[in-house]
């Protein structure tokens, strides 16, 4: 059985006539990265305000597995806006200051720039960092008071590919220590390399919810092309060697039975006289997913 850390049930926001959120439902594992995916106006930011009772919901519920009931804010870290700190301070001011006003002792300052990597610039002013710089430090005054669960409101959003490569590393490395996180992205890249569960939004309506591992399994999917085409259409379609097999506009792909090695299969084929003209393994693409989900919206 699944420990959730987050229920959501039924969850709604209505802005006058304009809807929102439309009855959200979904379990968040405890200790997952999961990310909520869509496009601008999806409902995610709106998704993430809601759970952190910063808006108020129209309808619906939602209930934290964590810490004392009525204290579970104190459990959650969360960044929904741009990083904003004073300019003319350090970063080590700067999260002096966050420490008071969280009740936390500051000797875990130093460690978490360490982690956000940091250190080195922890003397600097805020003003003369890099737009990443100012993310990891944003992420370092989230980790101060030590949450179970971390929120991130597009944390990749407008970095350059290096930055974007940095707090996605930062992101595994926290997740590693056994914290859930939970990220809105419009990027089906970002949701894909660094997440364990995601569900998709679009104008406000769940259209899936899935575990990417689980998506990502079909390792044996391969792409086939043969000389004798209807041969080889007769040999999948008597073979236990494979799960399932479909007909493509060139040749077929295949899911090859988990028992089975390819090789196997291409001895199989060989023995049955098929000769092979193309044989190429399908690598998991969240992006094919993700259109496949909306054609199958449409």
């Amino acid at each position: 059985m699944m420990d959730t850390i987050l229920h959501i049930e039924g969850l709604s926001k209505q802005y006058g006539k304009i809807t929102a959120l439309n009855k959200l439902s979904i379990e968040i594992p405890r200790k997952s990265v999961f990310g909520l995916l869509g496009p601008n106006g999806s409902g995610k930011t709106t998704t993430l305000g809601m759970i952190l009772d910063v808006i108020e919901k129209s309808e619906g519920s939602f209930a934290w597995n964590i810490g004392d009931k009525g204290n579970e804010r104190k459990k959650i870290g969360a960044i929904l806006e741009s990083p904003n700190f004073y300019p003319y301070l350090s970063a080590v001011n700067n999260l002096e200051l966050v420490c008071k006003i969280k009740d936390v002792n500051s000797d875990v300052i130093e460690p978490i720039l360490k982690q956000v990597g940091l250190i080195d610039r922890k003397d600097d002013a805020f003003k003369t960092y890099s737009l990443g710089m100012k993310q990891r430090l944003a992420i370092a005054s989230a980790l101060l008071a030590d949450p179970e669960v971390l929120i991130l409101d597009e944390p990749t959003n407008g970095l350059d590919p290096m930055g974007i490569v940095e707090i996605r590393q930062i992101i595994r490395d926290i997740a590693n220590e056994g914290r859930t996180i939970i990220l809105a992205s419009h990027l089906l890249d970002e949701v894909q390399k660094v997440c364990t569960h995601f569900c998709v939004l679009d104008h406000g309506n769940l259209i899936y919810t899935g575990n990417v591992e689980e998506l990502s399994k079909e390792k044996n999917q391969y792409s086939i092309q043969a000389n004798d085409e209807v041969r080889l259409r007769e040999f999948l379609d008597g073979s236990d060697q494979i799960k399932s097999w479909k007909k493509e506009e060139e040749g077929f792909t295949f899911v090859l039975a988990e028992s089975i090695s390819i090789e196997q299969f291409v001895e199989a084929l060989s023995n049955a006289q098929v000769y092979i003209k193309h044989l190429s393994q399908i690598t998991f693409n969240l992006e094919k997913k993700f259109i496949e989900i909306l054609d199958q919206k449409s």
